[in-house]
């Protein structure tokens, strides 16, 4: 037999709702029958006697008995009516509350049945929410193609797939919100404003911009450098490598008229056009300075007019970059709202290097050759450069080749980097550069050169076996000795200047007492060693008796002092007659490594709190910093005032402008299986 099972409906399962009549009364009734209860086990309790009852009583006479008998038959007969009495009351009140449910139910049948809604109410309903549906995704779909037809064409669209090596395209659209806000960044600095840009503009390809460009130009200019065989007579194994230029027109037959009008000024020259394939192709009467069409929006030009032939060509009939599987990841990766997009696929551009540049061949290429397994393994990079409020900011992404790297665990770690040591360092470096794991980046860079070639792989660890041996010697191994103190958190500063530098490095020890043993056998090898070199010059006396000098390099006695600050020991290894001396010390489970004493005492000062100034306590931090490492596996800071003084930027009156509105400028690397993506910060003074 199938055992029925009991459904619960929404009627019986909901809270019926009471009005506050029927809830007093309901509360009236619950301290009715609490009364009658409570006076009915009063007269039970009255009646009951005690056991021990009748060894209390006296004896009694028959007719004393007899008497009490009927005293408490009588009593028995009131309490017998009281209790019927009141069994009747609580069976009216029951039935008065069954006939009040009835009437609830029966009520909310009559409400339901009301609102119970009919089959052509139903449909009409339904209908409603489709059009609803209908009207947002009708809204949706406007929303983008305005986007998209109110957008300029991304160059890509145009050009070709194969051949195209690199494009660069920039934001020229002054509605824009990122044109906006560059103008709004560098407002206080004239050579970034608009009128500056135009002078710059006419000082390098002399021309008149609110003349002859500004009344036409459109959204967007960029460059591409195109890659292909050339077919003109007798060019056979020729290869053409030429930049294209591409400029958006809000009005083809206003453009042409500046041009025309700027040709006549400059040199006399009319404009003469053919036709190929339903395109006008223009170029002047007797120069051949540069030829231009119109494709789309856009006027094109080029140095010859094979190469505009090629584009139409492609445009006309082949695959666009746009399609490019390459392409279409790194734009992906990459914010669609800049001031500057660029693209470059390496593959490409180092076979063109190689194929049009002599120079290139002569002087990299060798070395292009031993790096190429290596430098395969990147397969096209993407950076957009965007303005925010007191920085611009580039974001880049470099696509990898994933199945080249196959499964390495050291490409991508688990854990991010947190920063833990940047509050040891000072609040003003000049350059800082902190990671989570000096030994697992070394294994990074072993295993993608092992995707490339184990040749290069085994060049990077020859190059790292030969420094160790050269400053700690031969029984100090990388493996056991060094790389176990290097498997923490990691921080190097400089400080000063970059002429004069002050470096510092911050290592985090995983197991002190371990890793201070090993500190003290590198630090007796290196001074055992004495793998630093000075070169001095000898007098000789030659076979033939000639006096000469010869450059030799001598070897530097290391000597080693110790002294205590703030109850922590500081030890200082002097090379011999440098002038050089490298502090160290361990606070706090850190070694501290610095070329200057004064940076050594800071840093046992903040682990003792005695010292609040650090580099997390800066505003640079804070604004550049802070938010850019929590997703990050390598960060990287510097003060760019200091690096164009160390190239000489800033004693040069027509570029220092140009470096003056820039401070300081941060980078977080991010890894991926098959990418890394990097932020560049520049700070705006």
């Amino acid at each position: 037999m199938v055992k029925k099972s009991k459904k619960k409906t929404i009627a019986s399962t909901r809270k019926q709702e009471l009005t506050p009549e029927e809830i007093a009364a309901k509360e009236q009734q619950k301290k009715s029958n609490k009364g009658l209860k409570k006076l009915l086990a009063k007269r039970k309790a009255a009646f009951k006697k005690p056991k021990n009852e009748k060894k209390q009583q006296p004896k009694q006479t028959a007719a004393e008995k007899k008497a009490v008998d009927e005293k408490i038959q009588q009593k028995q007969s009131e309490v017998a009516a009281e209790l019927n009495a009141m069994s009747a009351e609580m069976e009216t009140q029951k039935a008065e509350k069954e006939a009040e449910r009835e009437a609830r139910k029966e009520k909310i049948q009559k409400i339901r049945s009301k609102i119970q809604l009919k089959p052509e109410h139903k449909q009409k309903i339904k209908g409603g929410v489709l059009t609803l549906i209908g009207l947002f995704a009708l809204t949706f779909i406007g929303l983008f193609l305005f986007g998209k037809f109110f957008r300029p064409q991304a160059l890509a669209e145009f050009l070709p797939l194969q051949e195209t090596v690199a494009v660069l395209e920039v934001n020229t659209d002054g509605a824009s919100d990122q044109i906006k806000q560059y103008f709004d960044t560098v407002k206080n600095y004239p050579v970034y404003q608009k009128s500056g840009l135009e002078s710059l503009i006419g000082t390098l390809i002399n021309v008149d911009f609110k003349n002859d460009v500004e009344s036409w130009l459109g959204r967007k200019v960029g460059v591409a450098l195109i890659q292909f065989q050339s077919a003109e007579a007798g060019a056979e194994n020729s290869m053409v490598f030429n930049p294209v230029i591409f400029i958006e027109s809000r009005n083809h037959e206003l453009t042409l008229e500046k041009i025309k009008n700027r040709a006549m000024q400059e040199s006399k020259l009319d404009l003469v056009y053919g036709e190929y394939k339903g395109f006008k192709l223009y170029s002047y009467t007797t120069s051949g300075r540069f030829h231009f069409m119109f494709i789309n929006n856009y006027l094109v030009l080029a140095k010859d007019e094979e190469t505009l032939k090629f584009i139409i060509d492609q445009f006309s009939n082949g695959k666009k970059l746009s399609e490019d599987e390459s392409y279409i990841k790194v734009v992906n990766n990459l914010p669609q709202n800049n001031v500057a997009f660029g693209y470059m696929n390496f593959e490409k551009f180092f076979e063109a290097m190689l194929q049009n540049d002599p120079k290139f061949v002569a002087e990299k290429g060798q070395d292009y050759m031993a790096l190429k397994p290596f430098i395969s393994l990147f397969k096209a990079n993407g950076v957009v450069l965007m303005a925010e409020k007191g920085k611009f900011v580039a974001q880049e992404y470099t696509l990898m080749d994933k199945e080249k790297l196959g499964d390495q665990e050291f490409i991508t770690f688990s854990e991010k980097y947190n920063g833990k040591l940047l509050a040891l360092a000072n609040p003003d470096p000049v350059m800082l550069a902190g990671g989570h794991d000096v030994v697992k980046e070394i294994k990074r860079l072993q295993e993608l050169f092992k995707a490339g070639t184990k040749t290069s792989s085994l060049i990077f660890e020859g190059i790292l076996e030969a420094q160790k041996e050269q400053y700690l010697g031969k029984d100090i191994s990388l493996k056991d000795d060094i790389y176990p103190l290097l498997e923490g958190e990691y921080l190097v500063t400089v400080e000063k200047s970059f002429e004069e530098p002050v470096i510092t490095l911050f290592l985090e020890m995983k197991n002190t007492n371990e890793d201070s043993v090993r500190l003290e056998k590198l630090v007796t090898a290196f001074v055992q060693t004495s793998g630093i070199f000075t070169p001095k010059i000898n007098d000789v006396t030659l076979p033939d008796g000639t006096k000469g000098k010869e450059i030799i390099a001598s070897p530097e006695t290391i000597q080693r002092f110790d002294e205590s600050f703030d109850g922590i020991n500081i030890t200082s290894l002097q090379v011999g007659n440098t002038g050089v001396t490298l502090y160290y010390t361990t606070v706090s489970q850190n070694l501290v490594i610095s070329t200057s004493h004064e940076n050594i005492k800071n840093v046992i000062m903040r682990s003792n709190d005695k010292l609040d100034e650090n580099f997390t306590s800066a505003p640079f931090y804070q604004s550049n910093i802070k938010q850019s490492i929590q997703n990050a596996d390598e960060m990287f800071t510097m003060k760019v005032g200091a690096l164009s003084a160390l190239m000489g930027l800033t004693q040069n009156e027509s570029l220092k402008p140009y470096v003056l509105p820039f401070g300081g400028m941060t980078v977080t690397k991010n890894y991926f299986a098959d990418g890394i993506s990097s932020i560049y910060q520049f700070e705006i003074l």
